[in-house]
């Protein structure tokens, strides 16, 4: 991390001597020419100062995105934890409606305008929650679903990022590819944690198990609403989270980072635009006075040399784009983007997480079962159950985890 940053640094201070080189040799080297136009030239000084502090100001932007600024791995994991558990206690009754559309309670009917509808309980069936009933039912569950596997998430991430990219020069040159690898594999591993608690949440939210919806209060429900679950269904449902979280997890971290960055070569660039609009007025008004103003002849063109020192002169560096409302404005973009893409593999993990045991002892059904009997019963159209609320749920979690995220490293480094 030392010899990056030095590296940086050096490349920095290097591109501002060039960029005061170039500009004084343009000043130099055309003295006839400022004497005739001095506002032509003060234009290309500062045309040639703004080029060379964008490609730095690009430089800088890529190079933040995998280095951490000396964070280290518990520092990170605070900082996703607490930002996660704040984020999910927020729009956890738009992750209810999701999950419940999602389930076996509504069916899709195979038409050609498919139609949501509410399926009708067996007799032997336990009562099922109302759509808009107890939305906050499971929170608890689902803040610990959230919140550890967060942390382990971009605790191994962003560990696992800078490593490949200061280790090998391929990964250093397709961050992209290195952000969407090291996304998945931290997601991965923080499904160990997430296992248990996004069972318990889904079968609370849905009334699944024993009990149905009277049996899902306190510790005893909770007990109660996973009592029906063997280690097949264990199993079942840890391999459908892995086919979600596995994309889900790339698409978030690589769609954030890149997402950041444009954010801010766009912000610069707005800051360039502006810098130099500003400094035409100013030196075009400064050129006129001086070059029709009598005075400026009996001083023997001493207005154009101020004029041309003044454009040589350096300008105030670009502004550090960062902050909350960046972060957060990436973190939608991110969310949005990962959620919508992944709306049918979250299907799946509904299903698998909230089937009971056979009982016929058989094993139950996979997260591949799962797809091929919903499309062929319901039609494909099924899959996309939920894409709304599960759009609405993750852009605007995604976007305050990762912008308290941001913060809560600022703070507590």
């Amino acid at each position: 991390l030392e010899s990056c940053q030095s590296a940086s640094t050096g490349s920095l201070m290097t591109t501002r001597a060039v960029r005061a080189v170039l500009a004084s040799l343009l000043v130099a080297s055309s003295a006839a020419a400022v004497d005739f136009c001095p506002v032509l030239h003060a234009r290309a000084a500062f045309a040639v100062s703004g080029l060379c502090r964008a490609r730095a100001g690009r430089r800088c932007a890529a190079l933040t995105l995998i280095d951490d600024g000396g964070c280290s791995l518990a520092l990170n994991a605070k900082a996703a934890f607490a930002a996660s558990a704040m984020a999910t206690a927020l729009l956890h009754p738009i992750d209810t409606l999701k999950t419940r559309l999602q389930s076996d309670a509504y069916t899709v009917s195979p038409a050609r305008a498919p139609v949501l509808r509410r399926r009708r309980p067996a007799p032997d069936e336990p009562a099922r929650p109302r759509l808009m009933t107890g939305l906050y039912t499971g929170l608890p569950a689902n803040v610990l679903k959230e919140a550890p596997d967060a942390a382990v998430f971009l605790m191994v991430s962003e560990e696992l990022s800078r490593t490949l990219a200061y280790s090998s020069p391929w990964f250093a040159s397709h961050l992209t590819l290195t952000l969407m690898l090291s996304g998945a594999v931290g997601d991965a591993a923080g499904s160990v944690l997430r296992l248990p608690a996004e069972v318990l949440c889904k079968r609370l939210q849905t009334a699944s198990g024993a009990g149905g919806e009277e049996g899902g209060l306190g510790l005893g429900g909770w007990h109660r609403a996973l009592a029906d679950i063997d280690t097949e269904c264990w199993k079942a449902s840890w391999a459908a989270i892995l086919v979600r979280d596995v994309p889900f997890g790339g698409l978030q971290v690589a769609a954030y980072a890149e997402a950041k960055q444009r954010l801010q070569e766009a912000a610069l660039r707005l800051h360039e635009l502006g810098s130099d609009l500003g400094s035409w007025s100013q030196r075009a008004n400064a050129a006129r006075c001086t070059c029709f103003s009598p005075a400026a002849f009996s001083l023997q063109g001493s207005g154009v040399s101020e004029l041309a020192a003044d454009a040589v002169a350096p300008l105030p560096p670009p502004p550090v784009v960062e902050g909350l409302p960046l972060d957060l404005l990436a973190g939608v973009f991110a969310g949005a983007l990962a959620a919508a893409l992944t709306t049918p593999l979250d299907v799946l993990v509904t299903h698998a997480t909230t089937q009971d045991a056979p009982a016929d002892g058989s094993r139950p059904r996979g997260a591949v079962q799962l797809g091929v009997d919903l499309v062929r019963e319901q039609g494909a159209c099924t899959l996309l159950r939920g894409i709304t609320c599960r759009t609405l749920y993750y852009a605007p979690l995604i976007g305050v985890f990762f912008g308290l995220y941001e913060h809560f490293r600022r703070v507590l480094s």
